[in-house]
């Protein structure tokens, strides 16, 4: 009697377990305003040498509907100083050179590049959005809004990027119900979770080769607001 009680425990120890686990897990997707996310739970997307091209010219699409001013009450609170500092440093000093030479100036490269509706285009960095319903540059924000899902309602971001860097990629967002984002380079793709409400989606870009690395976002309801692309070196 005492065996076949010890054996009826174990089988429900083992199915039990399982779910245990997966619902103490950490999801990186919940890193909302008032949490303070570790570098560890941040997924990693690494931009192969596919998804790396050469600089090239950008035009401006002239197929983007601009209507009326949108509600801002739900634009993600600011990702703190402190948080950013903590996000993208190694803790690694890194010291000027000197020299007496008269050098060319140095060609510019991402340090910080901040993209929003309202400026989408910069030397480093472009957005370009697909299967818009709401492109409002008076409230600085993009809204999707389709009546039934599809991957065509996104976002590409482009940036010039350096061979061996590392950049936090920070998306703010906002959401009326559950969704999950999925976030690509080329075949590297993440899934987020995310509940209701304004959230920042972060995830680090490894880049193979200089030059430019094209990321794009959408989700599995086609039903999202857009306001800010935010990316930063990791030093």
């Amino acid at each position: 009697m005492q065996r076949s009680q010890l054996n009826c425990f174990l089988i429900i120890l083992l199915v039990i377990l399982p779910f245990v686990a997966a619902a103490q897990q950490v999801k990186p997707s919940q890193t909302k305003v008032l949490v303070m996310p570790l570098a560890a739970d941040i997924p990693v997307l690494k931009a192969s040498p596919k998804s790396t091209r050469k600089p090239r010219r950008a035009s401006r699409s002239a197929t983007i509907p601009v209507l009326q001013k949108l509600d801002d009450k739900n634009r993600p609170a600011r990702l703190g100083a402190d948080q950013y500092k903590l996000l993208t440093s190694s803790g690694q000093s890194h010291k000027p050179t000197g020299g007496t030479g008269i050098q060319a100036k140095p060609k510019p490269v991402l340090e910080h590049l901040k993209l929003t509706p309202r400026r989408a285009y910069t030397g480093l960095g472009f957005l370009t959005f697909n299967r818009v319903f709401n492109y409002s540059v008076e409230a600085n924000q993009v809204l999707f809004h389709l009546d039934e899902p599809s991957p065509f309602a996104c976002i590409f971001a482009t940036v010039q990027v350096e061979a061996g860097e590392r950049y936090l990629v920070d998306f703010s967002v906002s959401v009326e119900d559950d969704t999950i984002f999925t976030v690509a380079v080329g075949e590297n793709a993440q899934k987020i979770d995310v509940e209701e409400g304004s959230h920042h989606l972060l995830a680090f870009l490894d880049a193979a080769e200089d030059g430019e690395s094209t990321m794009v976002i959408f989700t599995d309801t086609s039903k999202y607001t857009f306001y800010a692309l935010d990316i930063t070196k990791v030093n």
